[in-house]
C-alpha cells in the first residue's frame, strides 16, 4: 500500500534543500483520513518483514526469502570461527602479510605513546558516526488505550540545526525528531538538546563547589520562541517568561522593509495540526536570549505500523549527530569541565581544564586560590544526551 507522504527530494543533502509550497497539515490529515482503504490498512502490522519487502519491490515472497538467505551475514562464515572473541584482537605472529605487519607496528606505538593512542581513538572512523535510534515497534493491541497514539494521525520529521556560529559556512543538522500532528509545540521544544541549556553563569574561582548547585541557564532563562511562517510562537508556560518577539516586531515596524505583518501567540496552545508550513523552508527557534537554531520540516506523512505506537515515545529522536568532547589542555586525558581565563599558569586564553588539573594548577593543598584567574563552568557538547 502506498503511504501518502510529502518530503524533500533526495537529490540534495539536508543542508541544501529548496522549499515546497505551503502545506496545511490539518488539510493533509483530513484528505487522507477520508480514504477508507488507507485508514483500515495503514496500521496493520505484517507478520513478516519479507512480506512488506516483497510487496514494495513487486516480487514473490519466496524469491525475497531466497535472496535473504543468500545475502545473509552467515554466508560470510566458514564454520570454524573461534568462540572466544578475544582471539580476534590478537596479532598473528610470523607472517608475510603487510597488513598484519603494520598492524603490529601501530599497536606497539599505541602502547609506547599515550598521546598517539588518544589521537588515533579520537579520529577513528566509527568515532564520528551519528547515533540513529530505531523505534520500538510495539503492537497497538498490547498497549492500554490511553497509551495508544490517536489515529488517524500525521507524523512530521523535523531537522534541528546547531546554534548559529559565524565560523560555519552553512548550518549543521544536529538532530532529527519525529512529532505527531496532535502534539503541542511545547512538547517539541522540550525535546531539543542544546549545550547552552547546561551552561552555568558566573565566575566560581573563589568557590568551585558552588558551581555544582548553581542553576543552569536552561533552568533560569526559560523563555523562547518558534518563528514559523510569519508567526512568533512564544513559550509562556512560566510567569516570568519574556516575549522575545516584541522588540523584533517593533524593529520591523520601524523598518522600511517590514514586509507582511507578524503575529504572536502562545506555543503551549498550538498543535502541529494547526500549522501551515513549507518543507525545506528554514524556520527559527531562539532561546537563551540570542541562541538561534534553524529548524526545517523535511517530511509529512500519515502514521503507519512501523512508527512508534506509544504516545510516550514522542517526540522521537531519530538521529543525533555525534559530538566530540573537548579534552583538558593539561592532561589531554579527561573531558574539560572548566574554562579558565586571565591565568598565568595556562598556555592559551581561554584554557579548558578538567577538575583535577584545575585544582592542581590554581589551588594549594588547603584549597586556597593561587594568584588571579577566573574559572567558569564549561558545558561540553558531549554532555548533551538525547
Amino acid at each position: 500500500m502506498q503511504i501518502p507522504t510529502l518530503r524533500m527530494t533526495d537529490s540534495k543533502s539536508d543542508n541544501e534543500q529548496d522549499s515546497t509550497n505551503l502545506i496545511n497539515i490539518q488539510e493533509f490529515l483530513e484528505k487522507w483520513s477520508q480514504i477508507e482503504d488507507f485508514t483500515t490498512k495503514a496500521l496493520e502490522k505484517k507478520e513478516s518483514p519479507l512480506e512488506q519487502i516483497a510487496q514494495d519491490i513487486d516480487l514473490p515472497v519466496q524469491t525475497v526469502s531466497d535472496l535473504s538467505a543468500v545475502c545473509s551475514l552467515e554466508t560470510l562464515l566458514c564454520g570454524c570461527e573461534p568462540e572466544d572473541k578475544k582471539l580476534y584482537y590478537q596479532v598473528i605472529p610470523e607472517t608475510d602479510l603487510k597488513t598484519l605487519y603494520y598492524q603490529s607496528q601501530d599497536l606497539q606505538r599505541r602502547k609506547e605513546s599515550f598521546f598517539y593512542k588518544n589521537s588515533v581513538l579520537k579520529n577513528m572512523k566509527y568515532n564520528v558516526n551519528d547515533t540513529v535510534h530505531n523505534p520500538k515497534l510495539q503492537n497497538r493491541a498490547t498497549l492500554p488505550p490511553e497509551k495508544q497514539v490517536p489515529t488517524p494521525n500525521v507524523v512530521l520529521s523535523i531537522n534541528i540545526h546547531r546554534p548559529y556560529n559565524f565560523k560555519l559556512t552553512h548550518p549543521m543538522v544536529d538532530q532529527k525528531i519525529l512529532v505527531r500532528g496532535d502534539m503541542f509545540l511545547t512538547e517539541f521544544r522540550d525535546a531539543i538538546d542544546c549545550v547552552n541549556n547546561l551552561a552555568v553563569a558566573g565566575d566560581f574561582s573563589e568557590n568551585l563547589a558552588a558551581a555544582q548547585v548553581a542553576p543552569t541557564c536552561g533552568e533560569t532563562f526559560k523563555s523562547g520562541f518558534l518563528y514559523i511562517e510569519g508567526t512568533f510562537y512564544n513559550d509562556f508556560r512560566h510567569d516570568d517568561n519574556r516575549d522575545y518577539s516584541k522588540p523584533i516586531i517593533e524593529w520591523m515596524k520601524n523598518s522600511n522593509n517590514c514586509g507582511t505583518p507578524h503575529k504572536t501567540t502562545a506555543m503551549e496552545s498550538v498543535r502541529f495540526n494547526d500549522l501551515t508550513v513549507k518543507l525545506g523552508e528554514p524556520y527559527l527557534y531562539m532561546h537563551q536570549g540570542n541562541c538561534e537554531h534553524i529548524i526545517s520540516f523535511t517530511d509529512i506523512r500519515m502514521l503507519i505500523a512501523d512508527d512508534p505506537q506509544c504516545v510516550d515515545d514522542y517526540p522521537f529522536v531519530v538521529r543525533q549527530v555525534s559530538r566530540r568532547r573537548v579534552l583538558c589542555r593539561s592532561c589531554m586525558m579527561y573531558t574539560a569541565r572548566w574554562q579558565v581565563e586571565e591565568s598565568v599558569f595556562t598556555p592559551v586564553e581561554p584554557c579548558y581544564l578538567c577538575d583535577g588539573c584545575l585544582t592542581s594548577l590554581h589551588y594549594d593543598e588547603d584549597g586556597n586560590k593561587i594568584g588571579h584567574f577566573k574559572a567558569f563552568k564549561f558545558a561540553d557538547t558531549s554532555s548533551v544526551q538525547c
